[in-house]
């Protein structure tokens, strides 16, 4: 494979924090680009071509990872993100004023103040807009979808709620590391509140005033304004969305409907939500797609799923192994279309060395620090490069 430009026969140095002892390490970068076309690439193409083909549409796939690991390596997880817009962006003015555009879109979620502007890209070049869901698309994802004019889920096709988690500088603190706020859920502010309504039969108003000082007591009252303001916005988030599609009175209480369920009545973030229950229970125009191109799409989720090691869970001693140096590429997001390939992640080195006893008498040197027995062993991972890489292709004919 082809080495990184600018990395091939560089040097960086490890620092024992303990002893104060500098490795000198030579990156012999043997990893390819993010982009490098590969048999996955030649394959998902020719799915995106044959789905296009089935349907009469152009396609932009959208899909984020969420790879099991115990390393912070960037590229390992990503979620929906505001710096994906432009890359979105580029995608659709790439193709240009169209009938009808097909968004393939595999994600866990992420900042829900995405889908708002994404959605109105799409139908600044799309006439049509409609969201094809092969597995799982959630949270911010699900909020994608509402404002799409009908959804296409497979078999295993997931939605989820949309009621967000909030987090600002007056949420209480993680007990177990005070730096990071823990994150409060909308939906369990009020639920602690309809409790007290109605499992414990508190009506009078002076008595509800009580209950509420009481949360107030435990969190910060500016934290839960914050969370009373995420939860109307949501709302108006998603009936917005909606509108864009479902117009006109007759639409009023079906869109009313459907955001109360999305926001309120799923009662828990982690419910995923089948085709079945997305058009029949909650209203929503979800279509069944036909056998073949049911298949397209499972076979387009696996492809992204094997370039992105999805299964494979990450572990940094399993990786590394008996050996004292390793590369390895994580990709963590990827915005595609037949002409042209986004793709976000990293190319990582993971060196595996003894560590120094804090009450080792004498400096040694590494060479012989390395052949001493019985010492633990301390593993460092640097990055080699991270961000975004672009591919363009040539147009299909």
């Amino acid at each position: 494979m082809a080495p990184l430009q600018g990395l091939a026969g560089a040097t960086f140095f490890l620092r024992d924090e303990i002893a104060g002892i500098y490795t000198k390490v030579s990156i012999e970068c043997t990893m390819s680009y993010l982009t490098e076309a590969s048999e996955l690439t030649n394959q998902r193409l020719d799915i995106i071509q044959e789905l296009q083909d089935l349907r009469g549409t152009e396609m932009i796939c959208y899909v984020t990872g969420d790879r099991p690991t115990n390393a912070n390596i960037p590229g390992m997880i990503s979620q929906v993100s505001q710096e994906h817009l432009r890359f979105v962006y580029d995608h659709l003015d790439r193709l240009g004023k169209i009938d009808h555009l097909d968004l393939f879109i595999y994600t866990r979620g992420g900042d829900a103040d995405v889908p708002w502007p994404m959605v109105n890209f799409i139908r600044e070049f799309a006439t049509k807009f409609s969201a094809l869901v092969p597995y799982h698309c959630h949270s911010a994802g699900t909020l994608v979808c509402l404002g799409a004019d009908e959804i296409l889920m497979g078999t295993g096709g997931t939605l989820s709620s949309v009621d967000p988690t909030t987090a600002n500088q007056f949420n209480p603190r993680d007990p177990l590391n005070p730096a990071i706020p823990l994150g409060i859920s909308v939906e369990d502010v009020t639920a602690y509140i309809t409790l007290a309504r109605e499992a414990a039969k508190i009506s009078e108003q002076d008595h509800i005033i009580d209950v509420f000082n009481e949360l107030s007591k435990q969190v910060h009252p500016l934290a839960l304004g914050n969370v009373y303001r995420q939860h109307t916005r949501i709302r108006m988030l998603a009936t917005n969305l909606l509108k864009i599609h479902m117009r006109g009175e007759k639409n009023e209480a079906k869109v009313t409907q459907i955001v109360e369920i999305m926001t309120e009545k799923l009662y828990t973030h982690t419910h995923f939500i089948n085709r079945r229950e997305a058009r029949k229970v909650i209203g929503l125009n979800v279509r069944d797609p036909d056998r073949k191109v049911e298949k397209l799409m499972w076979d387009l989720f696996q492809n992204y799923a094997a370039d992105m090691q999805l299964y494979e869970p990450f572990d940094l001693n399993m990786f590394v192994g008996d050996e004292t140096y390793k590369e390895g590429v994580a990709k963590g997001a990827f915005i595609e279309s037949l002409d042209m390939m986004d793709v976000w992640g990293s190319v990582f080195a993971v060196s595996k060395s003894k560590a120094v006893p804090p009450n080792l008498p004498v400096q040694i040197s590494p060479e012989r620090l390395q052949a001493m027995q019985g010492l633990p062993f301390k593993i460092d991972v640097n990055i080699l490069k991270m961000g975004w890489e672009r591919a363009l292709r040539e147009k299909r004919t």
